[in-house]
Parts: C-alpha cells; structure tokens; sequence
C-alpha cells in the first residue's frame, strides 16, 4: 500500500495536512500540537500526506513518539520505551505537572497580594492628601492630624511589609520556573539516550 510507505522527500515536497498546516514543533509535556519539521523520512498518513509527530505521555507509553493523522485516523508508533525508563519519564512528567501546579498557584498568591497592595498605596495616597488639608486647619484639628499620622505609618509598615513578602513570592516563583527547565532538559536528555540505545541495540540485532 503506497499511502503506508515511507519516502525521503524534503518537507517541501510532501505537502502537510491542510487541517493541520499551522502546526508547531512539539516543546514540553501539556498541551502538544504536530509536529511537521522532524528530520528523516517522510511517514505519509492515508491521506497520502505528510503526517505529524507526537510525543505519548500516557502511563502506557510515555516518552513515545508516535505519527497520527486525525482526518484519515492513521496512527503508527515509531519507538518503544519500556521498564525503567518509562519509570523514569514518567516520574520526571509528574514532577513537571507538580511544579507547574504549584507555579500557578503562586502566580495566583502573588497576584492577590499586589492587589491588596495597590489597594493600600491608594489609601496611604488618599490619607496624605487628607493630610494635606488637615494642616490648613492646624489650630482646630492638632489631636486629629496627629492620629493620621499615626494612621499613615502604620499603613506604610504594612505596605513595606507586603512589599517584602511580594518579592520573596517572586524569588519562590523564579526558582520553580528553574527547576521546570531543569526538569525539561532530564526530560529531553533522557529521551535522547534512550534512543541512542534502541539504535545501537537494532544495530547488534541486524
């Protein structure tokens, strides 16, 4: 069957998938499109087109590569991870879903917190203009312009200290973010030994 075979045609010569021709290269675990830049052979779906590459990241079969076209259902599988090495992927994909997890609820924390502290630097704005004209009526309103002031540094205290806590959330969020890349770059060399291993291996077995 022709729609089956391999063929070592460029890109540019096999044309994509019409449905499937915005497609980009596939980055991390989450949310993957096709990929239609991979190098070798052309793997052509029913369709007689260039099919995408995917990347499973199923208990099943993670870390596998796979070719599918979701117009003419083609589907081929084109490695074979297994054992340890699935243990492995699939514990550094738990872990990467873990961090963006956490990631997400950090961003949501940080987010509330400079919201109460906008809130605040208004109210310490709106009570110096309040003081402002407070001091116009110094000889009447002495008691009550020494109590907003009194206001005003405890307000400011607090902005300070929000402030501080703002920054040690941002500090807490760049770490995740490097443990993310540094999980993603296991990820990708892992992917890449077990490969050259499958090579080398089908190399003896020929």
């Amino acid at each position: 069957m022709s729609s089956h075979s391999s063929s070592s045609s460029s890109i540019k010569s096999v044309p994509r998938h019409p449905k499937q021709q915005s497609a980009k290269r596939i980055t991390s675990v989450g949310k993957q499109k096709p990929d239609f830049g991979y190098v070798g052979v052309d793997i052509l779906c029913f369709c007689g087109l260039r099919s995408g590459r995917w990347i499973s990241w199923t208990d099943d079969h993670p870390g596998v590569r796979f070719h599918k076209c979701n117009v003419c259902k083609f589907f081929r599988f084109i490695d074979a991870i297994e054992g340890w090495a699935a243990e492995v992927i699939r514990g550094l994909r738990d872990r990467e879903r873990e961090l963006h997890v956490a990631n997400q609820e950090l961003e949501t924390e940080l987010h509330e917190h400079m919201i109460n502290g906008e809130a605040l630097i208004g109210r310490v704005d709106e009570l110096e203009s309040e003081n402002g004209e407070l001091k116009a009526e110094i000889g009447e309103l002495k008691a009550e312009n020494g109590e907003l002031k009194a206001q005003n540094l405890r307000l400011a205290e607090e902005r300070d200290a929000l402030s501080l806590e703002s920054r040690k959330l941002q500090a807490q969020i760049a770490m995740y973010e490097r443990e993310k890349k540094n999980f993603r770059c296991k990820i990708g060399a892992v992917v890449v030994a077990i490969c050259i291993v499958w090579l080398f291996f089908r190399c003896m077995l020929d």
